[in-house]
């Protein structure tokens, strides 16, 4: 209010500082403050022996202007300027200013650092050999008719009717896998092209360890997108018996970055 205004410019004013004309009286009471010896005892209000409290019309007027005549170390100070408006706005600027290239050279720092870092981990990390990269490019291929079959709701067994003994059927695994190498999969060819043509191109096992990393790859994605939501809700129902073993289903409900809502 203006009462609280004309006594915030009255202290500035006694206190002899004009750098701080323009502050508001909120930044002057946050940012500042003023010891009570400035003040008449009249103006002090006490409302314990451990905690000093000023009068509403309190305003400071002592000050020892000549103190510093009968200091030896401060007598031949220099007197404070009294900074213009331009002054001010000039320091203002050149600060800013300042902060603005100390930025970018932090910026351009920590640039290089990264840089520098991203080449030592390359140098680190030794070539693959040829046979390292065909392993990758197969275990690619085996990932992607996996998760083609996953979003498809295909399941990896194919057969719900009995199979006459003797008689070799592929799994739905298995006979999408001869189809991407009928199609031209070099890397699948070149590993089964001495393989018989009645043997599992990948076992019952190796379909259960690839299930179990796809699993563990979206949890922990899932996990994460949560963790960055800033909204998310779980719910649970009974619990379930699924091949002999009980599962509490767990649902959950976020917001993911793009603040859609997902389950």
């Amino acid at each position: 209010d203006s009462f609280l205004l004309n006594r915030c410019k009255k202290w500035v004013e006694n206190c002899r500082r004009a750098d701080l004309e323009d502050k508001t009286a909120d930044q002057l009471n946050k940012h500042y403050r003023l010891c009570a010896q400035h003040f008449e005892t009249s103006m002090i209000r006490r409302s314990s022996p451990y905690r000093t409290v000023l009068r509403e019309n309190a305003v400071p007027t002592i000050f020892d202007l000549t103190s510093h005549l009968n200091n030896p170390h401060s007598r031949h100070r220099k007197r404070i300027k009294e900074l213009s408006e331009d002054e001010i706005n000039s320091m203002k600027q050149r600060k800013l200013d300042e902060t603005a290239e100390q930025e970018q050279a932090n910026l351009e720092t920590n640039e290089r650092n990264i840089q520098v870092l991203e080449e030592e981990r390359i140098k680190e990390v030794s070539p693959l050999t040829q046979e390292e990269k065909e392993n990758r490019e197969y275990l690619r291929s085996l990932f992607e008719i996996l998760i083609l079959m996953g979003k498809q709701n295909i399941p990896l067994n194919g057969h719900s009717m009995e199979v006459p003994e003797g008689v070799f059927t592929p799994d739905n695994f298995q006979a999408l896998l001869e189809y991407r190498i009928n199609a031209g999969d070099e890397v699948l060819r070149r590993r089964f092209e001495m393989t018989a043509v009645n043997l599992e191109y990948c076992s019952k096992t190796q379909q259960k360890q690839m299930l179990e990393i796809c699993e563990s790859c979206i949890r922990e994605e899932m996990l994460r997108e949560i963790r960055d939501s800033n909204f998310f809700s779980l719910v649970t129902d009974n619990v379930v018996d699924i091949a002999d073993v009980e599962h509490l289903p767990v649902f959950v409900r976020f917001l993911d970055e793009s603040n859609n809502l997902r389950e």
